[in-house]
């Protein structure tokens, strides 16, 4: 899965995503700082899946960096921090509360960010958002 999101950026941003901090962050050339996590599914009843995503809070502190949450080698959620900056206080936290963890839902051809205190979030738009990403590092 990593990889697999890693050719993605690469093919997106024009050069190799290079390790530049801990866990999965990356940066390709000077462009924004690439906070990737991989999740394989965890599959629900039907045709509903979920996956969530451990963020450090210090991954929230760059509004100009990106998050891409890919979700098993099905799609992948790519979005620049400050589109979530207004949930931010609404996704879960770990239980040591040095992590949000949004939970991905997607449920036939509906992707929504839920969290367990009622946040519905639709965001369809950032799936498999590439092309953003790519504008990014011109």
């Amino acid at each position: 899965m990593r990889s697999h999101a890693l050719n993605q950026i690469e093919a997106v941003a024009g050069g190799t995503p290079r390790l530049i901090g801990p866990g999965q962050t990356y940066r390709v050339g000077n462009g924004p700082t690439i906070y990737l996590r991989t999740r394989d599914r965890d599959q629900r009843q039907g045709d509903h899946r979920v996956d969530w995503f451990g963020l450090r809070l210090a991954c929230w502190e760059d509004p100009d960096a990106w998050f891409v949450l890919q979700c098993a080698l099905d799609f992948a959620v790519v979005v620049r921090v400050e589109d979530w900056l207004p949930y931010r206080d609404q996704i879960g936290r770990t239980q040591e509360g040095n992590q949000r963890q949004p939970h991905v839902h997607r449920e036939g051809n509906t992707t929504e960010l839920r969290e367990a205190n009622g946040l519905v979030l639709d965001i369809g738009q950032w799936v498999d958002n590439w092309d953003d990403l790519g504008q990014a590092h011109r």
